[in-house]
Protein backbone atom coordinates (compact mmCIF):
# COMPACT_ATOMS: atom_id res chain seq x y z
CA UNK A 1 0.00 0.00 0.00
CA UNK A 2 1.26 3.52 -1.03
CA UNK A 3 0.45 7.41 0.09
CA UNK A 4 0.68 8.10 -3.40
CA UNK A 5 -2.59 8.68 -4.55
CA UNK A 6 -4.54 10.71 -1.94
CA UNK A 7 -2.28 11.05 1.20
CA UNK A 8 -4.64 12.04 3.59
CA UNK A 9 -7.59 9.25 2.76
CA UNK A 10 -4.77 6.37 2.42
CA UNK A 11 -3.60 7.38 5.67
CA UNK A 12 -6.81 7.31 7.29
CA UNK A 13 -7.61 3.69 5.82
CA UNK A 14 -4.01 2.45 7.18
CA UNK A 15 -4.30 3.43 10.64
CA UNK A 16 -8.19 3.19 11.13
CA UNK A 17 -7.49 -0.47 9.80
CA UNK A 18 -4.90 -1.04 11.86
CA UNK A 19 -6.25 0.34 15.45
CA UNK A 20 -10.09 1.07 14.98
CA UNK A 21 -10.27 1.68 18.61
CA UNK A 22 -7.91 4.57 18.83
CA UNK A 23 -7.89 6.15 15.34
CA UNK A 24 -10.76 8.15 13.90
CA UNK A 25 -10.41 10.61 11.53
CA UNK A 26 -13.46 11.70 11.62
CA UNK A 27 -13.82 11.92 15.51
CA UNK A 28 -9.75 11.52 17.02
CA UNK A 29 -8.90 10.73 20.23
CA UNK A 30 -5.62 12.14 21.79
CA UNK A 31 -3.21 9.50 22.20
CA UNK A 32 -0.66 8.59 24.72
CA UNK A 33 2.81 10.63 24.64
CA UNK A 34 5.34 8.22 22.76
CA UNK A 35 2.30 5.97 20.76
CA UNK A 36 4.60 6.77 17.37
CA UNK A 37 7.66 5.29 18.52
CA UNK A 38 5.87 2.03 19.80
CA UNK A 39 3.57 1.93 16.82
CA UNK A 40 7.05 1.87 14.24
CA UNK A 41 8.77 -0.62 16.40
CA UNK A 42 5.92 -2.86 15.21
CA UNK A 43 6.50 -1.99 11.34
CA UNK A 44 7.88 -5.21 9.68
CA UNK A 45 10.38 -3.76 7.53
CA UNK A 46 11.71 -0.30 6.17
CA UNK A 47 8.59 0.40 3.66
CA UNK A 48 6.30 -0.12 6.36
CA UNK A 49 7.89 2.17 8.64
CA UNK A 50 7.94 4.95 6.69
CA UNK A 51 4.27 4.16 5.35
CA UNK A 52 3.28 4.56 8.95
CA UNK A 53 5.58 7.62 10.21
CA UNK A 54 3.78 8.99 7.03
CA UNK A 55 0.04 7.96 7.99
CA UNK A 56 1.25 9.02 11.63
CA UNK A 57 2.05 12.35 10.65
CA UNK A 58 -0.95 13.39 8.68
CA UNK A 59 -2.93 12.31 11.55
CA UNK A 60 -1.13 14.46 14.39
CA UNK A 61 -0.74 17.44 12.01
CA UNK A 62 -4.75 17.83 11.23
CA UNK A 63 -6.50 20.92 13.00
CA UNK A 64 -8.77 18.41 13.81
CA UNK A 65 -6.34 16.20 16.28
CA UNK A 66 -4.68 19.63 17.33
CA UNK A 67 -8.50 20.43 18.42
CA UNK A 68 -9.03 17.46 20.25
CA UNK A 69 -6.01 17.69 22.44
CA UNK A 70 -6.73 20.99 23.66
CA UNK A 71 -10.99 20.35 24.32
CA UNK A 72 -10.13 16.76 25.97
CA UNK A 73 -8.93 15.76 29.32
CA UNK A 74 -7.49 12.88 28.94
CA UNK A 75 -5.35 10.46 26.15
CA UNK A 76 -6.14 7.17 24.91
CA UNK A 77 -3.69 3.95 23.94
CA UNK A 78 -3.98 1.77 21.06
CA UNK A 79 -6.82 0.10 22.23
CA UNK A 80 -9.14 2.85 23.00
CA UNK A 81 -8.88 3.02 26.62
CA UNK A 82 -8.05 6.55 28.82
CA UNK A 83 -4.68 5.78 29.44
CA UNK A 84 -3.33 9.69 30.62
CA UNK A 85 -4.83 13.19 31.26
CA UNK A 86 -4.13 15.83 29.26
CA UNK A 87 -1.80 18.55 31.55
CA UNK A 88 -2.85 22.06 31.10
CA UNK A 89 0.80 22.79 30.12
CA UNK A 90 0.36 20.43 27.21
CA UNK A 91 -3.19 21.84 26.30
CA UNK A 92 -1.28 25.25 26.19
CA UNK A 93 1.72 24.20 24.50
CA UNK A 94 -0.72 22.41 21.34
CA UNK A 95 -2.56 25.91 21.61
CA UNK A 96 0.30 27.69 20.83
CA UNK A 97 0.99 25.80 17.74
CA UNK A 98 -2.39 26.59 16.46
CA UNK A 99 -1.87 29.98 17.37
CA UNK A 100 1.60 29.70 15.65
CA UNK A 101 -0.59 28.02 12.30
CA UNK A 102 -3.47 30.48 12.02
CA UNK A 103 -0.96 33.31 12.44
CA UNK A 104 1.34 31.94 9.19
CA UNK A 105 -2.03 30.59 7.40
CA UNK A 106 -3.41 34.27 7.90
CA UNK A 107 0.01 36.60 6.79
CA UNK A 108 0.11 33.99 3.66
CA UNK A 109 -3.72 34.81 2.81
CA UNK A 110 -2.74 38.49 3.16
CA UNK A 111 0.44 37.97 0.99
CA UNK A 112 -1.72 36.02 -1.97
CA UNK A 113 -4.40 38.73 -1.79
CA UNK A 114 -1.58 41.00 -1.62
CA UNK A 115 -0.13 39.93 -4.68
CA UNK A 116 -3.27 38.97 -6.58
CA UNK A 117 -4.17 43.07 -5.83
CA UNK A 118 -1.12 43.91 -7.06
CA UNK A 119 -0.89 41.70 -10.15
CA UNK A 120 -4.77 42.48 -11.43
CA UNK A 121 -3.96 46.99 -11.29
CA UNK A 122 -0.82 45.97 -13.39
CA UNK A 123 -3.13 44.10 -15.76
CA UNK A 124 -5.52 46.61 -15.84
CA UNK A 125 -2.71 49.34 -16.20
CA UNK A 126 -1.03 47.23 -19.25
CA UNK A 127 -4.52 46.19 -20.83
CA UNK A 128 -6.36 49.38 -21.31
CA UNK A 129 -5.30 50.79 -24.56
CA UNK A 130 -3.66 54.68 -24.73
CA UNK A 131 -4.36 56.96 -27.61
CA UNK A 132 -1.28 58.76 -29.18
CA UNK A 133 -2.84 61.56 -30.99
CA UNK A 134 -1.53 61.76 -34.87
CA UNK A 135 -2.89 64.60 -37.03
CA UNK A 136 -2.58 61.91 -40.12
CA UNK A 137 -3.38 58.41 -38.83
CA UNK A 138 -4.67 57.93 -35.29
CA UNK A 139 -2.64 55.32 -33.39
CA UNK A 140 -2.77 53.10 -30.64
CA UNK A 141 -0.46 51.30 -27.80
CA UNK A 142 -0.43 47.97 -27.14
CA UNK A 143 1.13 46.64 -23.99
CA UNK A 144 5.13 47.14 -24.44
CA UNK A 145 4.52 50.53 -26.41
CA UNK A 146 3.72 48.46 -29.44
CA UNK A 147 1.75 50.71 -31.82
CA UNK A 148 -0.98 50.01 -34.53
CA UNK A 149 -1.36 52.37 -36.62
CA UNK A 150 -5.07 52.55 -37.84
CA UNK A 151 -6.58 53.60 -40.86
CA UNK A 152 -8.83 56.26 -41.50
Amino acid sequence: MSLKKDPKKESAKILEERWPNLFNYDDPKPVIVGLTGFILKQAKDQEEKALLRRALGHYFRRIKYTNCVINNTHRYDLDGNISSEITVEEQAYTQNILNKFNKKKKEAKEAKEAKEAKEAKEANVLSLPKLQSNKKTPAIVIKKKRTVQIPN
